[in-house]
């Protein structure tokens, strides 16, 4: 996994990295074969996302051109931990249900990451990984966005209750 803004780095991050409008727009349509991009990502979807995050933030706002201040603590952990091949946490300890949700165009996640996780959530009662076709990493944003919602929901409400043997759905729903 190459992360650009971690590659080569030496020495500590700041509490936050300043993105503008355009770089933004293209970390998004990364992995996105460039004939599509305007599709699974509409220039719309793109700008109401934009107005969105920068409306809480009055410095990033005011600067010109206006950028999101985005938290670096990901990125520190990333380069510390899996840029150098150690975990940050061991699937192996995680004992509840999980889903591993991941696109096939994700180059932030690649799917041997995602895979791996996966494979090393051996204590878990009970885990699925889906792969959603034509998404990214920001498939939240994305047309097939209403798969991941879908696949959420299908997961929280299967949920198996082993004293009763029987299937009870989780208490929680995702709005849409």
């Amino acid at each position: 996994m190459v992360v650009p803004e971690t590659q080569g780095r030496q020495g500590p991050f700041g509490a936050y990295r300043t993105i503008t409008q355009e770089e933004a727009k293209s970390q998004m349509w990364r992995g996105i074969p460039y004939e599509r991009q305007k599709e699974i990502i509409p220039v719309e979807w793109f700008d109401a996302w934009w107005a969105a995050a920068i409306g809480p933030d009055p410095v990033g706002a005011a600067q010109n051109p206006t950028v999101v201040r985005v938290p670096n603590g990901v990125m520190e952990d990333l380069q510390k931990y899996w840029m150098s091949g150690k975990r940050y946490y061991d699937p192996a300890k995680i004992v509840v249900p999980t889903l591993v949700i991941f696109g096939e165009w994700d180059v932030d996640t690649p799917s041997s990451m995602a895979i791996d996780v996966f494979v090393g959530l051996k204590r878990a009662p009970k885990k699925r990984l889906v792969i959603i076709g034509e998404g990214t990493h920001w498939i939240l944003m994305e047309k097939n966005r209403l798969q991941l919602f879908q696949e959420t929901q299908l997961f929280l409400e299967s949920r198996s209750d082993r004293k009763e043997g029987k299937s009870v759905p989780y208490p929680f729903k995702c709005r849409r």
